[in-house]
């Protein structure tokens, strides 16, 4: 079952838009963790901001899942992602990587980042944009080859 689009939430319909929208709630970092946003197909957020925390550091770390076998993490999480979208009705995510620190591009949130894209499964869920929330606000992360 779809959750209901929140009528006081407006359609994010663009890049600034959306960057506004997610810097005003998120502010600045606090601690490293990864926040999955849900956007329905008219651009409007839906169900709840997930957090994510305890990802490794390094987004090729193997990890056994029952039925994709070993894998590195970000593929299976690639493959998880469209599953907690289609329970909130969602048609896009867009990621959040927050640690401390300082507004540079790190490492870990470029690689993570490009892992992510690189796996995504394609399909019915979009991933909509890559975000590093850090100590100065909220910054894109670019897609690979843009950068």
């Amino acid at each position: 079952m779809a959750s209901p689009t929140l009528p006081d939430r407006p359609p994010l319909t663009s890049e600034s838009a959306l960057h506004r929208w997610l810097d005003a709630l998120l502010g600045h970092a606090v601690r490293t963790q990864l926040w999955l946003v849900f956007l329905d197909g008219g651009d409007r957020v839906v169900g709840p901001l997930m957090p994510t925390a305890d990802l490794p550091l390094d987004p090729a770390h193997p990890v056994e899942a029952d039925d994709l076998g070993t894998q590195p993490v970000a593929t299976v999480l690639t493959r998880r992602f469209p599953m907690f979208a289609a329970l909130v009705g969602a048609a896009q995510i867009v990621l959040v990587w927050e640690r401390c620190g300082s507004s540079a591009p790190a490492d870990a949130d470029i690689a993570w980042a490009d892992a992510v894209a690189a796996a995504w499964p394609g399909g019915g869920v979009r991933l909509r944009a890559q975000f590093a929330l850090h100590d100065d606000g909220l910054t894109r992360i670019a897609p690979a080859g843009t950068r």
